[in-house]
Order: C-alpha cells, then sequence, then structure tokens
C-alpha cells in the first residue's frame, strides 16, 4: 500500500487513506479476516489477526478516512441488463472478469475481478463516480476515463451492484 515516506517505492496494494468512503464495513471485516475467502488470488495475505485486531484495524481504517466528494451524482436509474451489454462493447472485459473461475482467477496484473464487487463496495454512487472519474478516487488509478454517458454509467453500475451471488460474509 501507499505509504508517505515511502512514495517512490512500487506499490502493492491500493491506497488505503479512501477505503471507508469505498468499502461495506462488514466487507471489510471479513476481508481482513482472510482475504482469500473473498478473493482466492489476491496477493494480500492472512495475518491470522485475532479477532479484536481485526476490528482495531478495520476502525483505524475507517476512522482515518479523508474526506472523499461524489464528483458525479447518479441521477438515473440504471438497467442491469443493457449494463451488461455496454461493459462487454466498451472494452471492461479487457482489464476485468466478472465470473470467479480458473481462467479468471490466474490472470494478473489487469483490473480486479467484479465477480462480487457488490458484496465489497459500500454504495452504488460510489461505483457510478468510479466509473465516471476514477481519478476522483485516487490520482493513482490505472483505470482510464472511458468518457461513457450518464445513461451507459448508471447502466454498468447497476448490472456491477448485481454482482455477488456466490459470496457469503
Amino acid at each position: 500500500h501507499l505509504v508517505k515516506g515511502y512514495d517512490g517505492l512500487h506499490k502493492i496494494g491500493p491506497e488505503l487513506n479512501n477505503v471507508g468512503a469505498k468499502v461495506d464495513a462488514v466487507w471489510l471485516v471479513d476481508w481482513l479476516k482472510n482475504p482469500h475467502n473473498y478473493m482466492p488470488n489476491t496477493r494480500m495475505p492472512n495475518f491470522d489477526l485475532s479477532d479484536d485486531d481485526i476490528v482495531s484495524v478495520a476502525s483505524f481504517l475507517t476512522a482515518n478516512t479523508q474526506a472523499h466528494k461524489l464528483a458525479a451524482q447518479m441521477t438515473l436509474k440504471g438497467n442491469a441488463e443493457n449494463g451488461k451489454k455496454v461493459f462487454d462493447t466498451v472494452g471492461c472485459r479487457g482489464c476485468h472478469a466478472t465470473e470467479m473461475n480458473e481462467a479468471t482467477m490466474a490472470s494478473r496484473g489487469r483490473g480486479p475481478n467484479l465477480s462480487r464487487v457488490a458484496a465489497k463496495v459500500s454504495a452504488s454512487s460510489w461505483i457510478y463516480d468510479w466509473i465516471k472519474n476514477p481519478k476522483n478516487y485516487s490520482e493513482h488509478a490505472l483505470m482510464p476515463s472511458l468518457r461513457l454517458s450518464d445513461s451507459e454509467a448508471a447502466d454498468i453500475t447497476s448490472y456491477l451492484a448485481t454482482m455477488s451471488p456466490d459470496y457469503k460474509n
């Protein structure tokens, strides 16, 4: 993770300064308890923390989340079926998988696997804002701006909001 004072080093994990604005608190506790339960091929190690330590780390991360203002507000109701079509046609699959299987788990160096993103992210409004302007959340984001219309972004958001059918906390 990016740590002040170590800015010149290659980071492996995402920035954590806004994590409380992004992830669901229950998901965060589950992630810290066993990251491989959510994403079997994650590089995040299981530190075998006690339940008290997990709650302490999760509380620290959420309490120290910097204020985050959404740059794009989702004002349209999206259509998940159309969102899947847009996701498939604008190039999202070039970096992201939406299935949890051997082939998608083996691919590293691309965007995260989104098959369970609805269990992770605290609100659809965050997903919409990310899709419209990834740099609003993180200036280091590798995801490009796809210049989607509000309707296309709302549709993809609705599609991604359906992603977590086989994940249990």
